[in-house]
């Protein structure tokens, strides 16, 4: 029945497509624009360094002395996560947690706590596109500050709703973890860094690919039933997020709509999230995991929004 459906999904979408093929196109220049000259420019840097760093095992030792030195007990590799997820924001975080957890330098219960964590999108992108920007800064990043609690609280309620369980090792990885180490035995520097820019091409091309067939269908769903702005924006907000929060200046600022505004942004929505589940296909997180925490993180950051602009 799922299979059925998915199958008549895809079926439809591509009839529409065929029949409205200028409103396809238009949408489709759109998501190339948007991922060509903002997002690729934005991730692709950041996904490269990121991604060489964890491969030369970059700052386990510099950490590790740390570790030592205020005899403190934590995982030297998870400040990295942390920080590049956070600043960079996803699908990064998601992509270094499952790489992290792939080479066996974290567990799985720290790898979904992480990945719900750090499922929000860059502080840059919320704080000065998502988030309407005539509200002051300081209430733009006390909203932006709401939505990574609100990942925090769901990330904590997700992994004690489903058990994850705490596993010292991802069994499906330690192929993958001997031949890494192989390599890296093997491989030069420059060798090194021409696998991670080609893997990070990879990554960002998955990216596009997302970006592009979510502004068509967007794009072909909001011509075609004629929807108000006011649905327009939550459709395309739930589908992709960047084109769907262009509209909110079209809009009078109440406490309700900033609330919704900052739910959808803490959401991302299914573009974003299709993009975090590319990165984690090969591992042993289950995706229901992180769907289930950000639609937890949506409702929450709604009501705290809400309840800190009545204050």
């Amino acid at each position: 029945m799922k299979k059925s459906l998915t199958t008549f999904s895809i079926l439809f979408i591509f009839f529409l497509m065929l029949a409205k093929m200028n409103i396809t196109r238009t949408y489709a220049l759109k998501g190339l624009n948007l991922w060509l000259f903002s997002v690729l420019p934005t991730l692709l840097p950041y996904t490269i360094i990121s991604t060489i760093l964890l491969r030369i095992d970059a700052f386990s030792k510099p950490l590790g002395i740390i570790k030592k030195l205020t005899k403190a007990n934590f995982n030297e590799h998870i400040p990295f996560i942390v920080i590049c997820g956070l600043f960079c924001g996803c699908p990064i975080g998601a992509k270094l947690s499952a790489d992290t957890y792939k080479l066996n330098k974290i567990n799985r219960r720290t790898a979904v706590f992480l990945l719900c964590s750090l499922s929000s999108l860059s502080p840059a992108f919320i704080i000065n596109f998502a988030l309407p920007i005539s509200l002051p800064i300081k209430l733009r990043i006390m909203l932006f500050m709401l939505i990574i609690i609100s990942n925090v609280i769901s990330a904590y309620i997700i992994i004690h709703f489903f058990n994850i369980k705490d596993k010292s090792s991802n069994p499906s990885s330690f192929p993958y973890d001997t031949i890494i180490n192989q390599k890296k035995n093997r491989m030069h520097l420059t060798d090194i860094f021409e696998s991670c820019i080609l893997s990070s091409f990879e990554i960002q091309g998955k990216i596009g690919g997302f970006i592009i067939i979510f502004s068509c269908i967007s794009g072909l769903f909001i011509q075609t039933l004629h929807l108000t702005p006011y649905y327009a924006l939550i459709f395309n907000s739930i589908l992709e997020i960047s084109s769907g929060l262009g509209t909110y200046n079209t809009f009078q600022l109440s406490t309700q709509y900033t609330a919704l505004i900052t739910a959808l942004t803490s959401f991302g929505g299914i573009c974003t999230i299709c993009q975090m589940f590319s990165c984690i296909k090969d591992v042993n997180i289950p995706k229901k995991c992180l769907l289930y925490s950000k639609i937890i993180s949506a409702i929450l950051v709604y009501i705290m929004t809400y309840i800190l602009l009545n204050i």
